[in-house]
């Protein structure tokens, strides 16, 4: 939403005459009634008695890429004396969301629900908690992200998880070729800081404890202690928001390490490396490229990666393929199929592919599948969806349901 023409042509002929862009005078916000007007101002990144360059639609983006309005407008009013008024409206979306998840994949049946504030205390601070039970158990979890502490840019996370449930490895038919019961704590602490508006970094420090039992006959893995140690973690995201996709690029690398020696418990390492690209073509239709790379050093099974189920890795039952090492690619491109007045929701044609490897066993796949999502203006939740992929290495195409929730 841009200003009108004769706004336009004000400002520019206001720029010409002073030889360089107008100061800013005054910013002035409407539309805002759950978001605090100094954070759309800060959000900006404009403030009285910077210079104002004429693009406001850059100023949109930055507003609609907090995810937390359907609709923005600034509006410069050139004042004739070399100074610029920036009107700034925005149309919020309801963050205070319930969301529903049930699971089947694999023999599998499970729900839960997860309560999302992606705007406490109206500056853009996310807030989770909830739980899922299922047929192989129970967890709950909670988390917590401020990218802006006391309005600086100071980052803090927290996360926490309790898990108890039966965990099952399968062989590339599907069938289980490996259970066991685990009762797992994780928990997780970081404070970080946003080097630009890109770019940010954090450390902390994280905890698992894993008390792991025999199940249906099948030999317990190891018994293994607790692991303790500090977390590390760069992220960069030079994306734009969209409604049904984003434009650009995001990237993150994750480690953590726990060392005996250094009263860590027990040795455990573990790093997570993610990018994607993404963007929409002439027609309107979206398209995204996701890679990752994970490794793991600790007990193959406690610490193995549970993959199935999530991007790079559909086609499979929901945690049953293990890994020590694994490489993913999972590419989709979407065509819009129905524009609601609430919405958009498109039709997915989607490819994913892997290499994994877990003790001396190499699993290698492709999975092509299809999906729907549906994409709501009014809500700050991306996409809700349904995928199904038929992995080279299973008999059967495999179903798994898409939150696209994003932390």
């Amino acid at each position: 939403m841009a200003a009108p023409p004769v706004l336009w042509f004000l400002l520019c002929a206001q720029l010409a005459a002073g030889g360089g862009p107008a100061v800013v005078r005054e910013i002035s916000v409407t539309g805002n009634r759950r978001t605090a007007t100094a954070y759309v101002r800060q959000a900006l990144e404009v403030d009285v008695g910077d210079r104002f360059d004429g693009d406001a639609a850059a100023l949109e983006q930055r507003l609609l890429n907090l995810r937390l309005f359907k609709g923005v407008r600034v509006t410069p009013r050139p004042d004739g004396e070399g100074g610029v008024a920036l009107e700034v409206d925005v149309q919020e979306r309801w963050t205070l969301l319930p969301i529903p998840m049930f699971t089947s994949s694999g023999g599998e049946t499970g729900g839960g629900l997860l309560l999302v504030e992606s705007n406490l205390f109206g500056w853009g601070k996310q807030l989770m908690a909830g739980g899922t039970l299922s047929t192989r158990g129970a967890a709950g979890m909670a988390g917590y992200w401020d990218r802006e502490v006391a309005g600086t840019r100071w980052t803090a996370d927290a996360f926490a998880m309790r898990q108890d449930a039966r965990r099952e490895r399968t062989d590339g038919g599907g069938d289980v070729v490996y259970a066991y019961r685990d009762a797992r704590t994780d928990l997780t602490a970081a404070i970080g800081r946003r080097l630009t508006e890109r770019l940010a970094v954090s450390a902390g420090w994280f905890g698992v404890w894993s008390d792991a039992s025999a199940e249906d006959g099948w030999a317990p893995p190891a018994r293994v202690g607790p692991a303790r140690g500090p977390v590390a973690a760069v992220a960069y995201d030079a994306s734009d928001f969209h409604l049904f996709y984003e434009r650009g690029v995001t990237a993150r690398l994750r480690y953590r390490h726990a060392d005996a020696a250094l009263a860590g418990g027990r040795d455990l390492r573990q790093a997570d490396a993610r990018a994607t690209w993404g963007g929409a073509n002439r027609l309107g239709h979206a398209w995204s490229i996701a890679v990752a790379a994970q490794g793991v050093e600790g007990d193959a099974a406690v610490d193995a990666l549970r993959l199935g189920g999530a991007p790079g890795a559909r086609g499979f039952p929901t945690g049953g393929l293990w890994a020590e090492r694994a490489g993913t690619a999972a590419l989709e491109y979407a065509v819009p199929i129905w524009r609601p007045r609430w919405g958009v929701a498109t039709g997915v044609a989607l490819l994913d592919a892997g290499l994994v490897r877990w003790r001396s066993d190499t699993t290698r796949y492709v999975a092509p599948g299809v999906g729907l999502r549906v994409h709501v203006a009014d809500v700050a939740l991306p996409a809700l969806g349904l995928d199904v992929a038929w992995s080279t290495t299973a008999p059967a195409p495999m179903a798994s349901f898409v939150v696209g929730f994003r932390m």
